[in-house]
């Protein structure tokens, strides 16, 4: 425990709450309406926080980032969800096709001892489904 700590607990009359002292975003109160019109905007819903940040810096807002970042992802809409889209066909009308190419070589083969070359076997599967 800190010195400052300790300081301010012996000069305090109650007991410490363990809570803050001050409420949070007490500076961002007067620019909240500002912030919910811009996220109903359809441009300026796109901004990001550090955009929305930095926009109210310039009208005169003095208070810390996080703050209005925390507001900005507390508030901001979110997107429907979107519908998956599933492809539906009746069976036969769609083919499936796999290309592959196997390559391993047989013991035994005196070709392959021969030419001291690996065999390779390229395989085409279809299935109707």
């Amino acid at each position: 425990m800190s010195r400052n700590a300790v300081r301010r607990a012996l000069r305090s009359t109650a007991p410490p709450t363990g809570k803050r002292r001050r409420a949070k975003g007490v500076k961002l109160e007067p620019y909240k309406g500002l912030i919910d019109t811009w996220m109903r905007d359809e441009v300026k819903s796109q901004w990001t926080a550090g955009r929305i940040f930095d926009e109210l810096q310039d009208r005169g807002y003095g208070g810390g980032r996080t703050v209005v970042k925390d507001y900005v992802h507390e508030h901001r809409p979110r997107p429907p969800a979107m519908a998956e889209a599933r492809f539906y066909v009746k069976p036969g009308q769609q083919v499936r096709r796999t290309f592959l190419r196997h390559a391993s070589g047989f013991e035994g083969d005196s070709e392959v001892k021969c030419t001291g070359k690996h065999p390779s076997a390229r395989l085409i599967s279809v299935h109707l489904v």
